[in-house]
């Protein structure tokens, strides 16, 4: 009988390899431990690091190239891992985000008739910092001034969709068939509001 070197041991004929992984794992928690001819190897697993011994949780969201969130997306760090939620005002998975529709919206004119054709033409301005849009809609064959001289109606939109009529526009020289609101345009005005334009 001779004796065999470190990592072997005699099975009575011969020296035959240790697996130190299969008796109780040496390596860390948060370690892989891979048998070889006499020993052994310890090695992180995914989002950890160290030297096999040690493992201590990497951080990928203090690092871009390590998680593959969204720009419009929040990295939250977890114990070996990461994980993606998309911003306010966006929807997705947190790797794919895209920003949320706006709710479905519904004016109705107050004095509207089957025959005006409300909702010809129309248009939304964006949602400004008061948390509002404007909407006008054009209802071309209004008979306020005369047969089809045409209306137009002003609402405030609400972020849940609420819309509240707020102006209703004619032309102040209207007369029939000219169909006021045949088109319609909300945009921008500089710090004071929002300009409305009616053709």
């Amino acid at each position: 009988c001779h004796e065999c070197e470190v990592g072997f041991r005699s099975n009575g004929i011969e020296c035959v390899n240790i697996n130190e992984c299969a008796s109780g794992n040496p390596c860390h928690a948060n370690a892989t431990c891979t048998d070889t001819p006499g020993s052994f190897t310890c090695t992180c697993k995914p989002g950890f690091q160290g030297d096999g011994q040690t493992c201590t949780d990497v951080d990928e969201c203090a690092d871009a190239s390590l998680n593959n969130c969204h720009a419009n997306a929040t990295c939250s760090n977890t114990i070996g891992s990461f994980g993606c939620s998309c911003s306010f005002g966006f929807q997705g998975n947190g790797t794919a985000c895209e920003r949320e529709c706006a709710p479905q919206m519904h004016p109705t004119a107050s004095d509207g008739a089957a025959s005006d054709e409300f909702g010809y033409s129309v248009s939304v301005s964006s949602f400004g910092s008061s948390g509002n849009a404007v909407a006008v809609v054009g209802a071309r064959f209004g008979d306020d001034g005369g047969s089809e001289s045409g209306t137009a109606y002003v609402f405030r939109m609400a972020p849940d969709g609420t819309a509240t009529q707020t102006a209703k526009l004619t032309a102040s020289n209207g007369a029939a068939n000219d169909q006021f609101g045949f088109a319609v345009i909300v945009s921008s005005f500089g710090n004071s509001g929002n300009a409305v334009a009616v053709v």
